[in-house]
């Protein structure tokens, strides 16, 4: 991926991470409703991300906020081309079920947890929420 790819995928990334957080706070229904603003971007997981649980894509994680009380929002880079199909397979192996019929942002439940999966510019961002 060459500098001017990364750098619109890192703004996409954070485009979509402002969205998320702004339709928080104006109380739409999002999957992380109620999610602190003040809260701080990480590129590492978040201690209490149920790793396990929640199966991700391989590749380094660029940017990362939340906590197991108000969910997660993840972005990955993936390691390889087929990021979001890795994905959702991932997902069904660990047994998730799709929970809509629109391709993007894709819903899936699974064991415990409910994932919005999206593919922005070839980062992959999880909104992992405990049901």
């Amino acid at each position: 991926m060459n500098t001017t790819s990364r750098r619109a995928a890192a703004a996409g990334v954070a485009l979509l991470l402002a969205a998320l957080l702004a339709g928080c706070t104006t109380g739409t229904n999002s999957s992380v409703d109620d999610f602190p603003v003040q809260a701080t971007r990480s590129t590492s997981l978040p201690a209490d991300f149920p790793r396990v649980q929640v199966p991700l894509v391989a590749g380094r994680v660029v940017a990362a906020i939340g906590d197991a009380a108000h969910g997660w929002i993840v972005a990955i880079a993936p390691a390889g081309d087929q990021g979001l199909a890795e994905a959702t397979n991932r997902l069904a192996a660990a047994g998730y079920l799709t929970r809509s019929l629109r391709p993007a942002p894709a819903s899936y439940t699974g064991p415990g947890y409910d994932v919005r999966l999206t593919d922005a510019g070839g980062t992959i961002v999880y909104a992992v929420r405990r049901r």
